[in-house]
């Protein structure tokens, strides 16, 4: 389901779009700079404006009367930079841009060059959390964090998810976020090859997962199960 390819959605198959809560913890650390560097020269300005006054030429204005601190604002100035650099690293590593759609069909994420695409029919379960939505398939779990409209976007998944998953042969129609605990009975009950035969086989006809993926399993059990 992950991939780096471009996926290209047609705006008339868009259902509802993720918006992110934005980032801005680096930014934190060119406001330090700033404010560390402003507070020494408001001390030097203090002190210029109040104390008496030196003989030399160096103390006739405050940017001469500064000098005296030359060394000191030379590494303040250099830390400042040190700080900038490190937000804009930051900024550039770890504030990536990112979008979600729900589309008519599957759900895309990308962050940066990473692209997950999850198409619904492989999509077990779905839960919200207090800004994120988890989406679980077969042996795996997505969490999209720091969503603003989590809401919004769960609603649109779990009415397409209960649309789709509606079939007219003889498939069980399953909430998309029902527990599979009962379907996992066989399994639980008996956690052989036969067991995971008998749960891959319900997912199968809960129209859960499909045919390629089912086949998948099966054979990844059954491969694990001669090598024991």
């Amino acid at each position: 389901m992950k991939n780096k390819k471009t996926i290209k959605i047609a705006d008339s198959q868009i259902l509802a779009k993720g918006i992110f809560k934005k980032t801005f913890w680096p930014w934190l650390l060119v406001i330090a700079a700033a404010l560390t560097l402003a507070v020494f020269f408001a001390l030097i300005a203090i002190e210029f404006f109040n104390a008496p006054r030196c003989q030399e030429h160096l103390c006739e204005t405050f940017f001469a009367y500064s000098s005296h601190y030359s060394g000191v604002i030379n590494v303040l100035l250099i830390v400042a930079a040190a700080l900038v650099l490190v937000a804009i690293l930051s900024a550039i590593l770890f504030i990536r841009k990112r979008s979600l759609i729900v589309s008519t069909a599957a759900l895309t994420y990308k962050r940066g060059r990473k692209v997950i695409h999850i198409p619904f029919e492989s999509i077990q379960d779905i839960d919200i959390g207090a800004s994120s939505i988890t989406v679980t398939v077969p042996y795996n779990k997505f969490k999209f964090k720091k969503l603003k409209n989590r809401k919004e976007v769960y609603d649109t998944l779990f009415t397409r998810l209960n649309t789709s998953v509606t079939t007219t042969t003889t498939k069980t129609v399953i909430s998309p976020y029902q527990s599979l605990t009962a379907m996992a009975a066989p399994l639980l009950e008996n956690p052989t090859l036969e067991g995971k035969l008998a749960y891959f086989q319900k997912l199968h006809e809960s129209g859960l997962i499909t045919d390629k993926q089912y086949d998948k399993y099966v054979a990844q059990s059954r491969k694990a199960d001669s090598e024991k």
